[in-house]
């Protein structure tokens, strides 16, 4: 059985919380979380609390690590825990920056180590859904991919043309195209390498977004 610690307890960790209480996650259970501020709802039995990440990481508790903190906060906590050689899930986005992101991806793994990041998007039903009726054909040759996000803290749309030519990136709430060398923002990464995947477009030059798949 995998021994999880949480960091963070927002919405996401409080998400992450609710499927450890249910037994959603199989072979895994919660030993221990951490926060800035005691939980507000009650942990699972045999959970630990810490207020303090180093702490749980040296706690001996834990084999794995779900990071779920403000973005600023994902280089130098998974720094931390990658060095121990623990396990680590990271809530997208990856880091804020493009520079933290590549930082975090040079640390060198240990035998069996794993280190992945939470893209919850590419499982959901309704975008299985799509793909499986692009690889079917029943929508014939995808010229043009639109995708329109708009819900209260996040409001942007993604346009990847199937020729492969330049994508583009909005932010609605300002209606400016974002550049690829700006901050990472939440869901960009994942949205663009869907639409990319489903259009089969490979971009290299685009690192931080690779570094999403």
């Amino acid at each position: 059985m995998m021994r999880f610690g949480l960091i963070g307890l927002g919405n996401i960790g409080k998400v992450h919380v609710g499927n450890f209480a249910a037994g959603k996650v199989r072979g895994g259970i919660l030993t221990a979380v951490c926060s800035n501020q005691p939980p507000s709802t009650e942990l699972p039995s045999g959970a630990c609390f810490f207020n303090d990440v180093d702490a749980m990481l040296d706690s001996g508790d834990v084999d794995a690590v779900i990071v779920a903190t403000p973005h600023m906060s994902h280089r130098p906590i998974g720094e931390k825990v990658l060095r121990r050689g623990l396990h680590l899930m990271m809530e997208k986005p990856l880091t804020a920056t493009k520079l933290d992101g590549e930082r975090l991806l040079e640390i060198p793994l240990q035998d069996g180590q794993q280190f992945g990041i939470m893209l919850n998007l590419r499982v959901h039903p309704q975008l299985q859904r799509i793909r499986g009726l692009l690889e079917g054909g029943q929508l014939g040759e995808l010229q043009r991919a639109q995708w329109k996000y708009f819900v209260r803290y996040r409001n942007f749309k993604a346009v990847v043309p199937a020729d492969g030519s330049r994508m583009a990136l909005y932010n609605m709430a300002y209606r400016n195209q974002v550049n690829e060398q700006d901050d990472v923002a939440d869901d960009y990464p994942e949205i663009v390498t869907i639409i990319e995947d489903w259009l089969a477009i490979e971009r290299p030059d685009t690192k931080y977004l690779s570094m999403a798949n």
